[in-house]
This record gives structure tokens, C-alpha cells and sequence, in this order.
């Protein structure tokens, strides 16, 4: 036998017991007709349908991109003095790997790695973690208590380069005050930040999320910190290696990830606040996706708002026909203009929409675009009434929401309202509901430290209460050309078939800053006009059902090639087993 596209599989082959057909084991390429091995064919396709022999060969090619994150590349980190991290790790990974709760609980994700932070050692005496559980911790608690033995613990156990995620749970901190310790909570306080700026000091801005700074795990930032601009890479922000990327985070190596990486100065007034990744990806310095963790935070106002959010998580199934996906800005240029190509890469909720429609499996009467300012031009759900608020109401939406994008309370005309702080509180969420908004300090409220005083807004606690089940969010002012994009949550999440911390992290500029990922981090999509045989699953079985029953799946309004190309893109996303993973 002659093996698959891959080359790495001669002699497993496998066939189903009622057909011919034959595939690879390990990335499950079917046998093009020019293939010599005659146990090998296409599927058989409809008179009429185009021969998508290139189509066929570059979806079913065995590679990385094929493979999704599993459970036991993922590190739940728990605390057991924190009854609620102890509850939420063991809903999650189960009583057998979480003892201390409620017991005889299976978990949702058994086989992930799990660590209990109070059982590492740390450097000069004491354990990790902070208890009494705390929102905000300063640099050294951070360094001392959970980089330095987080990293120790992977090390001693094998799994550094093993593990390619990180998830925190609920009583964990999340902010990590700034290293100027006559500024501690700068990061709260948008005048202080400006004079901050004004007074040359934009190259010292190095408050951070624990979770940001936790994916350089391997790093130690601090080193060298002695309050100048640029004297440590914990100063400012570095430029995301794996943004934008359409590969799995299993598609990079591992193997120099605990080398010391240097960084490219932008010059321009800006050293110190970027940081960009040099160009060789074959360096042992450059920064590569290889080298970091991707963090997500399982957390929540109650452990009951986080189980919930776990359970909407599984068994995804975006209902394609009847799902709302709303960009609710107010023409001013918060998401982007493409002026600062490090990170920002044009006008976000423009490019979201558009990558939407050239799709076309999400109708467009469906895609709600609203760009105008005014709080009656403001986009609110049925579950709250704002009717009495100054300069309403706003624009009602019925129908349930699978992504709010929203310029929430820094959209024009909201600011004398309380739906600055409960908008997203009145949506219909549908199951895998992400809520992304561009407001500086939506995702403080954890640990029970609550909104920002200074300036009122929407906390994406609130919105995973109220039905969310993804969300991203800054916990200290991070700038708006810092801000995920929504582009590629609908390019590799909504339309794509990433898990969503991938998904989130692809949509993420920059790391050592402000942002948490929320959610299952193995969550993974599915659109249900995709699951042609009605078994909960995407897989080859529905390629041999659209050829017996083409199904016009981007509503172009003939079932033809290019919806054969869009549900051969999703199966291939769903197999999880390729060569080179297996070998990792």
C-alpha cells in the first residue's frame, strides 16, 4: 500500500464495512483516482457536480491544522483553600482529580491535567496561590506565587512542552497591579494613565491580566524592571505570534519554548509600550505560537453561573437559520482603522460582516450592522426594559443572539443610562453565545472586586449570568487597538472549526496585557445545517449524504461545488487525529 497524501501512514488504511471506500487512519484522506492503489477512490459525485479534485486533495491533506486542542494538552489550575476554585475544577475535570468537594462528580473534561496550587512549593518557604482568594495581586505576589511554580510544576511533571493550555478557575486573581509601586492601580484610572503618557512614561505602562501574562509562562518578563521605559519586556505589550493564525496552537513546536526570546524595539515613541517578534520563526529567540500557553479563565459572578456556562458549552450546534450576529457601533473608529499593522489590521466590525457574507451560511437579513450614534440607535434585548432612559428606547432585538459585538457603554448616547452597566443583561443568548464588547474594564468585576467607579460599564460576568457562554475582556485599561477581533472569532469559530481559546486567541493582537479569555476552552462549534445525517456529529458520513442530497448550505440559492468545499472544510476540522499530533 502506498499510504496516504501524508506519506507517513503506509499500510493503515481502514475501510467501512459497507463500502469500498477506503481512507488513512490518521488523517482520514480519502484516495484521489490518481492514486495507483486500486482500494483507494473519490466519493462518488452527483451528475453534474464538478470533479473538486484540488478541493479534495487540500481539505483531506494530512497536517497540524487538521487537529484541535484535546483535554490532555490542557492545565486546570485550582486552589483547595478556595472552596469556588476547588468546586469549579472539580465540575470541570471530576471528583477523581479534584478530591474535597461534592464527590462522585464524572467532570466534563476527565482527562485534562489538573494542579492544586496550594500543593506547589514556593521559593524561600510557603505554597502558591493567595488565599484568602484576591481580584488584584501586585508583580512579586504574581512571580513568586503562581508564574515561578506554575512553571516548576510542568517542568517536574514533563508536560512544559505538553501542554499547550491553561485554564484558571474561579477565586484565581486576574489583574496584576502595575510594577511602579507609587502607581499601583494606574491601570484604573484613565486621567492618571494620560498624564502618565504626557509625562513621557508611555514605555512603563506594565499592569497586566494574570491570565495575558501567564501565556509567556516560560519568560521571565521582569527581569530588569527598575522603572524605566523599556528596561523589562514587562513593560507594554508584545505583539501576539499565533493572531490571525488559521492553525491549531498544535501546529507549532514546542521545542524551544523555555529559550530566551529577544524582541524588535518599534521605534517611533513606542518602545517599551510594543513589543514585536523578530522574523527567523527558525531562531531559538524568536517568539513563535510554539512558545506560549493559551490562558482561558473558567469564572463567574456564583460556582452556578460557571457550571452553567460549562454545560452551554458542549455539544455545540449553531442553529445557522435563525441565529443573530450583531455589530452595534456608533461610526466612530473604536474597532479599528488599520493604522497600526501590528495590531491593528482595519475597521473590525466592517471586516466581520464581510467575511460573513462571502461565506453566506449565515443569511444576511440575519447579520445585524448598525453604525449609527444615539442611544435609539442602540441595540438592546427584550429581557429589560429601557424605555423611560433618556434619549430612548433603543433599538429592541427579539430574536436570541450567537455573537454581541457591541460598543456597549462607550457607544454614543448611552452614557446617561443604566443600560450602560445591564445592556447585555436583556439578550436572548443562544447556546455558544459570544459577547465581545470594546469597553475598557468589562472583565474587572471578577473575585468579587466589582465594576470600575471611575467609569460604568458592562461586565462580562454579568453577560455569562444572563446566558453568554464565551466572552473576552480587559481587566485594566487597555487601549482600543488592543482589542480582540471579531473578525476572527467568525472566520475561525462562528464559520470555523477551532476550539474557541483558539479561536479567542487568534483574535487576540497582543499578550502581557489586559485581556482574560472566558469559557470552555475546548468548546467546539458545529452549525447544525452541517449535520446532514442528524447524529450530533460533522464527519464523512455527511459528505456521502450531501452527495446523495445536495443541500444549499451559503444560500446562493443552487446546492452546488462551493457548499461541497464549505462541509468538507468543517469535517476536516473535526478529525482530531493526525500523524504529526500522534507523535507528539
Amino acid at each position: 500500500m502506498t499510504g496516504c497524501f501524508c506519506d507517513q501512514s503506509r499500510g493503515s488504511e481502514e475501510q467501512r464495512p459497507d463500502d469500498p471506500i477506503s481512507w488513512c487512519i490518521f488523517c482520514k484522506a480519502v484516495r484521489t483516482p490518481t492514486d495507483p492503489n486500486p482500494n483507494f477512490r473519490t466519493l462518488p459525485l452527483r451528475a453534474g457536480t464538478p470533479v473538486l479534485l484540488a478541493g479534495l486533495a487540500a481539505m483531506w491533506t494530512c497536517s497540524a491544522a487538521d487537529a484541535q486542542l484535546t483535554a490532555r494538552e490542557v492545565l486546570v489550575v485550582y486552589d483547595s483553600r478556595i472552596p469556588e476554585s476547588r468546586d469549579v475544577a472539580e465540575y470541570y475535570a471530576g471528583s477523581a482529580k479534584v478530591p474535597g468537594g461534592a464527590g462522585g462528580l464524572s467532570g466534563v473534561r476527565p482527562l485534562v491535567n489538573v494542579v492544586d496550587l496550594s500543593t506547589l512549593p514556593v521559593t524561600g518557604g510557603g505554597v502558591a496561590g493567595v488565599f484568602p482568594a484576591a481580584g488584584t495581586i501586585d508583580y512579586p505576589t504574581f512571580a513568586s506565587r503562581f508564574r515561578d511554580p506554575l512553571r516548576a510544576h510542568l517542568w517536574n511533571t514533563q508536560l512544559a512542552r505538553r501542554v499547550r493550555c491553561i485554564v484558571l478557575t474561579k477565586g484565581i486573581p486576574h489583574r496584576i497591579q502595575s510594577l511602579d509601586t507609587a502607581n499601583l492601580n494606574l491601570g484604573d484610572n484613565p486621567g492618571s494613565i494620560n498624564s502618565y503618557i504626557s509625562a513621557g512614561r508611555l514605555g512603563n505602562l506594565n499592569y497586566t491580566a494574570v491570565d495575558s501574562e501567564l501565556t509567556l509562562l516560560m519568560q521571565t518578563l521582569n527581569a530588569g524592571e527598575a522603572g524605566l521605559n523599556a528596561d523589562s519586556r514587562a513593560d507594554g505589550l508584545i505583539a501576539n505570534p499565533f493572531f490571525r493564525s488559521a492553525t491549531s496552537i498544535r501546529g507549532y513546536d514546542t521545542r524551544f519554548i523555555s529559550s530566551a526570546k529577544t524582541f524588535v524595539l518599534p521605534g517611533g515613541g513606542n518602545n517599551g509600550f510594543l513589543w514585536l517578534n523578530q522574523t527567523n520563526p527558525a531562531l531559538q529567540s524568536t517568539l513563535t505560537a510554539g512558545d506560549i500557553y493559551l490562558v482561558a479563565r473558567l469564572d463567574g459572578n456564583t460556582v452556578a453561573d460557571v457550571r452553567a456556562m460549562i454545560d452551554r458549552a458542549q455539544n455545540l450546534n449553531f442553529p445557522v437559520s435563525t441565529a443573530r450576529l450583531v455589530f452595534d457601533s456608533d461610526g466612530r473608529t473604536f474597532d479599528g482603522t488599520g493604522g497600526f499593522p501590528p495590531l491593528d489590521v482595519g475597521p473590525d466590525y466592517a471586516l466581520s460582516v464581510a467575511a460573513l457574507q462571502a461565506d453566506g451560511r449565515f443569511p444576511n437579513a440575519n447579520i445585524v450592522n448598525d453604525a449609527l450614534g444615539t442611544f435609539a440607535n442602540f441595540f438592546a434585548g427584550p429581557l429589560v426594559s429601557f424605555a423611560t432612559q433618556p434619549g430612548g428606547p433603543p433599538m429592541i432585538l427579539q430574536q436570541p443572539v450567537l455573537l454581541l459585538a457591541s460598543f456597549g457603554a462607550n457607544h454614543g448616547g448611552v452614557d446617561a443610562t443604566t443600560a450602560r452597566t445591564t445592556y447585555a443583561t436583556s439578550f436572548n443568548y443562544l447556546p455558544g453565545a459570544i459577547f465581545n464588547s470594546i469597553e475598557s474594564y468589562n472583565g474587572r468585576s471578577f473575585n468579587g472586586i466589582g465594576g470600575n467607579p471611575f467609569v460604568a460599564q458592562q461586565q462580562i460576568a454579568d453577560a455569562l449570568a444572563a446566558g453568554a457562554t464565551f466572552a473576552i475582556g480587559n481587566v485594566w485599561e487597555p487601549f482600543s487597538l488592543s482589542v480582540p477581533d471579531n473578525e476572527q472569532l467568525v472566520n475561525t469559530f462562528l464559520l470555523g472549526n477551532m476550539t474557541w481559546v483558539e479561536a479567542a486567541y487568534a483574535a487576540l493582537p497582543a499578550l502581557s496585557w489586559q485581556q482574560i479569555v472566558v469559557g470552555d476552552p475546548l468548546a467546539t462549534p458545529r452549525r447544525d445545517r452541517e449535520d446532514l445525517t442528524g447524529d450530533g456529529r460533522v464527519n464523512i458520513d455527511d459528505l456521502y449524504a450531501w452527495q446523495a442530497s445536495p443541500v444549499d448550505l451559503n444560500n446562493s440559492g443552487v446546492a452546488d461545488g462551493d457548499d461541497l468545499l464549505l462541509l468538507e472544510a468543517s469535517v476536516r476540522g473535526y478529525e482530531h487525529a493526525t500523524m504529526k499530533n500522534a507523535q507528539r
